[in-house]
């Protein structure tokens, strides 16, 4: 029994001599279906000395935690020089403890957003430089808030001040003509619907 027209498994359409042949239908997806989406490949060495310089940041982010535990005495003194004798000795601790404590929560989160752009930057998303340009405009408006606070201590403002020149360096790495091409969103190409002698339109 010989196999009919458009079922499974039919041999190819002969075609006329000079002519290609057509292959079944059935093997064919249907139009707009949408071919396969060109991955990333690999990143340029901008994107990757950005993403070497997040990791960079979030370690500096979890070291200058640690160096804010050695500096609760000199932070105590300055808070009593500020308060001019209007706060106690238990108040005094009392904000400062509280200090420490917002500085371990907003240093892990740092930490967190540092490996969380990283990554995403790596794999081209462009989302990921965006929100990492803006995350790095924050970050100096309250650099520059803390220098004026007297928690700021001389080693606080450094780490600081090292962080902030660590997250110019990956935004301009980001951003600059070499890293621009490889966050720009990938082609996707959709096959033309296949052609069949006889079909609707051919003649």
């Amino acid at each position: 029994m010989t196999n009919q027209p458009g079922w499974p498994n039919q041999e190819p359409y002969p075609g006329p001599p000079g002519y290609p042949v057509y292959p079944n239908p059935n093997e064919y997806q249907p139009f707009g279906a949408g071919g396969p989406t060109p991955g990333k490949g690999t990143p340029p060495q901008t994107v990757t000395y950005a993403f070497y310089l997040m990791l960079a940041g979030a370690a500096l982010s979890i070291i200058g935690m640690l160096v804010g535990f050695t500096q609760i005495n000199e932070t105590r003194q300055r808070a009593a020089e500020a308060s001019h004798g209007n706060l106690s000795d238990h108040d005094i601790d009392t904000l400062v403890n509280v200090g420490l404590g917002v500085g371990v929560v907003v240093s892990l989160i740092s930490a967190g957003l540092w490996i969380w752009m990283a990554f995403a930057s790596r794999a081209g998303k462009n989302w990921a430089r965006v929100t990492g340009t803006v995350f790095f405009g924050l970050y100096t408006l309250s650099m520059l808030a803390e220098a004026f606070t007297a928690n700021a201590t001389a080693v606080t403002i450094a780490f600081s001040v090292l962080t902030w020149l660590v997250g110019l360096a990956t935004v301009i790495l980001l951003w600059i003509k070499q890293s621009g091409g490889y966050f720009r969103p990938a082609p996707v190409y959709t096959p033309y619907p296949p052609i069949y002698p006889g079909g609707p339109g051919n003649f």
